[in-house]
């Protein structure tokens, strides 16, 4: 495969405003692209001219499920706006996030249904993974068999740090969905007991994570962008030089 884009996920650097010195700060140390969360979208213009103002460029794109249920068409004209090939639906509500089978298949479909509605409009559709969907259910069959569904247009974006604290092997599951992985969110987890203030993440490369043996496995899939993570950083700065470094090292 080609070399994936190293990508840089906005949420990141949510607690250090402001979005004008984040993308300086990005395009500083030489990242050229970045995954904006859906609160961004709000004001879409800022979000665009903050990025064309230093070189910056957004192939993906998290949108939340309450914006895809209640306003799906104002998303896809934001999404033109900054060049979006690839929107994500990250997560279903809080009070979602335990339901049984058949409730997994109703959020397949309504997967399926948003990813052939963007089809028709030049836009990719997928599924940002946390952990909640690696916790098995009676039947012994995960959460994320059912929201992915057979729907080949449904694709995942793979957060391989979340499938590990949900007890799952990202390996096995990334080669079960192969082509459709067209996206890795890329951090890291801490050792036990440490970087507390940090929830427990890790900068990539600097954490507990087999990355020499899972990289193979990544690069088997189609994935043309690797996306920095960090969900709650103490530093922005530091998280997103470290986290590049490492990247470009591999």
């Amino acid at each position: 495969m080609s070399t994936p884009a190293i990508s840089y996920q906005l949420y990141s650097s949510r607690n250090f405003p402001d979005l004008s010195r984040q993308a300086t700060m990005l395009a500083g140390i030489g990242v050229r692209h970045v995954e904006p969360f859906g609160g961004l979208l709000a004001d879409v213009d800022a979000l665009a001219e903050a990025l064309a103002a230093n070189g910056l460029d957004a192939p993906t794109c998290h949108v939340g499920a309450p914006t895809w249920r209640d306003a799906f068409d104002s998303v896809a004209p934001k999404l033109r706006k900054l060049g979006v090939a690839t929107a994500f639906m990250p997560a279903v509500p809080a009070d979602e996030r335990e339901q049984d089978r058949e409730g997994w298949q109703k959020v397949g479909r309504e997967l399926s249904d948003y990813a052939r509605r963007l089809k028709d409009q030049g836009i990719r559709f997928g599924w940002h993974n946390h952990a909640f969907e690696m916790a098995p259910l009676p039947d012994g069959s995960l959460p994320i068999e059912w929201i992915l569904g057979e729907d080949s247009d449904v694709l995942w974006q793979v957060d391989i740090a979340w499938i590990l604290r949900g007890g799952q092997d990202p390996a096995a599951l990334i080669r079960r969905y192969g082509d459709r992985v067209v996206s890795f969110h890329v951090k890291d987890l801490a050792p036990a007991g440490t970087c507390l203030d940090e929830d427990g993440w890790a900068d990539p490369g600097h954490g507990t994570i087999d990355w020499a043996t899972l990289l193979p496995v990544m690069r088997a899939t189609p994935a043309t962008t690797w996306v920095l993570e960090h969900d709650n950083p103490n530093d922005d700065a530091r998280f997103a030089a470290r986290a590049l470094e490492t990247v470009r090292s591999w």
